[in-house]
């Protein structure tokens, strides 16, 4: 499990507690009629709140790029540039050989065209 999925987990079950526990002092509150309990059930509703959004916004928070479908279409239809040499926009870099290019022959260690020379 990764640190994220794992700080996920943390959150959501602070986001249980939280409003849990602010239902259950809302009840206190209701059937006692003190204050004490109707202040725990704000705060602890608000906090649950808080972290609802901190939850939903947690790539903006640790500022991870990514994440929605938005990203995922761009990552797909970015496509890399051809290496060019600075030639013309169509023209492969000079250094680029392809793959099937038949080598020289040698004979005894030298080239064949170097023995046809001489």
């Amino acid at each position: 499990m990764s640190l994220i999925a794992f700080h996920r987990l943390l959150i959501s079950t602070a986001i249980l507690f939280c409003l849990g526990f602010s239902v259950r002092q809302f009840s206190e509150f209701q059937a006692a009629g003190e204050s004490w309990p109707l202040i725990l059930a704000v705060a602890f509703g608000i906090a649950g709140t808080v972290l609802i959004y901190y939850l939903v916004h947690l790539r903006d928070f640790l500022k991870i790029p990514g994440g929605g479908a938005d990203a995922r279409l761009k990552a797909a239809n970015a496509k890399a540039p051809p290496m060019l040499s600075g030639n013309g926009h169509d023209q492969p870099a000079s250094w680029s050989k392809p793959v099937s290019a038949p080598l020289p022959k040698k004979v005894n260690g030298h080239d064949e065209q170097d023995l046809k020379k001489t």
